[in-house]
């Protein structure tokens, strides 16, 4: 069953640090999230698991990059074609055992010809929540800093054991790293 947005924030499973949730990011099913830090992606490694002693996956360093202000104060990234970026959002999540978090892309992205894709939130992640973007445009998006991007919402599942919560190397993570 997916939970509806009441249920969502009823349980806190995503909150802003320092401020309430904008009624316009509480949706039917889910949560909208807004940017706080976009990155360059530079590609990376993935290795077979065969070997515990080696690294299974090294990312290669995003690149950074400021957004610009305009005259009126608005702090704007801008998104190229065909490049892949990473997106960091102001709110942070808190899964139980009995739920799994996923994001989609808001229409609103969708239609300026950008995608955002994430992994699955696993039974016990907490930190904030990022994607992958890619702009599918031949021209660039202006992204606002602070702009809902893509709805997080929830799928309630059978408990998870405590022993198997997520516990990886993204847990806690406050950065995109």
């Amino acid at each position: 069953m997916i939970l509806n947005a009441e249920q969502i924030v009823e349980r806190g499973l995503i909150y802003h640090p320092s401020r309430l949730l904008y009624p316009e990011q509480i949706q039917q099913i889910g949560i909208d999230l807004t940017v706080k830090r976009v990155r360059k992606i530079n590609g990376g490694t993935i290795r077979a698991d065969n070997n515990p002693k080696e690294q299974k996956v090294r990312i290669e360093p995003y690149v950074d990059f400021k957004p610009f202000t305009e005259e009126d104060g608005r702090e704007y990234y801008i998104l190229s074609h065909l490049t892949a970026y990473s997106v960091l959002f102001e709110e942070e999540c808190i899964i139980p055992s009995n739920a799994t978090g996923f994001i989609k892309h808001r229409s609103s992205f969708m239609r300026c010809g950008g995608f955002a894709n994430s992994a699955i939130f696993d039974p016990g992640f907490k930190s904030c929540g990022g994607v992958a973007c890619t702009i599918y445009t031949f021209e660039t998006i202006k992204l606002e800093v602070g702009a809902r991007l893509v709805q997080m919402y929830f799928e309630e599942n059978t408990p998870v054991d405590p022993q198997n919560l997520y516990n990886g190397q993204y847990q806690g993570i406050k950065d995109i790293t």
